[in-house]
């Protein structure tokens, strides 16, 4: 995941999905990047919704992916 978080390209996420999201009404919305690299880790390494939360929050590689 270190790799390919340099090899994203997240300005073309933050283009096509940045129109679905609304900052002004609602609960907060969370980063382009932290859902799409959640995304992208979960499908990569066959994880569940749990699973993924999980190995985030232990994993600082997984982490890095999503920018933080």
């Amino acid at each position: 995941m270190y790799f390919l978080a340099n090899q994203v390209d997240w300005s073309f996420f933050d283009g096509h999905v940045k129109k679905h999201y609304k900052e002004d009404s609602g609960r907060p919305t969370l980063s382009i990047r932290l859902v799409v690299s959640l995304l992208i880790s979960k499908h990569v390494r066959n994880l569940s919704d749990e699973n993924i939360v999980e190995q985030w929050a232990e994993k600082a590689y997984y982490q890095y992916f999503n920018g933080d």
